[in-house]
């Protein structure tokens, strides 16, 4: 960013001097002998003949675009942004005359509003962001230790609606949490406390969550196919790993007995 600014500082001392720009078409051979390489800092331009636009003591370039009888001509110039086209090259996106004084004002006018949301002097916005994102941060810490508190909960909650089906512990609730609410109560009860060898959940806005212990994918009842399975009954669909899987749209919460049932007879034809 500093060098940006030396650049853009620099660019507006050239304009500020009004020094002249020579235009001049030259044979190739004889412009490479007089400038050299530098002539093509903008890529090799064709034909047998070139235009030389020359800023005397500062800079020269063969190029066939609109150029100006002096720097001054151009006006004030303003840098926006770079953009890397290969490595070691970078293109510099600006605006100049009218066009840079508009974006300065739309730049004045993003800092009026919102140093007015923050009720706050433009210069006091970079130290106040900070702070709002700091405080932001620590709340998102705050809020995903609720979240697992909760779902300590809630394991603790339908611990007891876990049914054993052929040998396996299984578990097939609704409950009204967020998705990653879903997907840690499941691999809790499967993997943390192990009380579960399946756990199909989901929420009243029908996003659906299907863990497994690594026993029942290797007897070929894979979380992917469950999710599946569910779908034809509630609508939705989804996928993941053998033990792990999530989807959405299953909405049709009045088949969740169908579709549950039909995942334990699944489990009940199992060896």
């Amino acid at each position: 960013m500093d060098d940006l600014k030396e650049i853009e500082k620099l660019a507006n001392n050239y304009v500020k001097m009004n020094l002249p720009v020579n235009i001049q078409w030259y044979d190739r051979t004889d412009a490479e002998i007089k400038y050299g390489f530098k002539l093509y800092q903008g890529g090799i331009v064709p034909g047998k003949d070139i235009r030389v636009v020359e800023i005397p003591g500062v800079d020269v370039e063969a190029c066939a675009g609109t150029h100006c009888q002096t720097t001054g001509d151009i006006g004030i110039i303003k840098v926006l942004k770079t953009e890397r086209v290969q490595d070691g090259v970078e293109r510099i996106e600006y605006s100049v005359a009218d066009s840079a004084i508009n974006k300065i004002q739309e730049i004045d006018d993003i800092l009026r509003e919102s140093s007015e949301v923050f009720a706050v002097d433009p210069d006091q916005l970079p130290k106040t962001c900070n702070r709002f994102f700091t405080e932001w941060k620590e709340q998102q810490k705050t809020i995903k230790q609720l979240e697992k508190q909760l779902a300590q909960a809630k394991i603790n909650t339908i611990a007891d609606s876990i049914e054993e089906v052929n040998g396996y512990r299984v578990l097939t609730e609704i409950l009204e949490v967020n998705p990653g609410q879903l997907r840690e109560i499941a691999l809790d009860m499967v993997e943390k406390e192990q009380n579960a060898d399946i756990v199909v959940l989901v929420n009243g806005e029908g996003n659906i969550v299907a863990a497994s212990n690594k026993e029942l994918p290797e007897k070929g009842i894979k979380m992917g196919d469950v999710i599946k399975e569910v779908g034809t009954y509630m609508g939705g669909r989804g996928g993941g790993k053998p033990n792990l899987a999530q989807g959405a749209g299953m909405t049709q919460t009045d088949k969740k007995d169908e579709a549950f049932n039909a995942i334990k007879e699944q489990i009940e034809k199992l060896d």
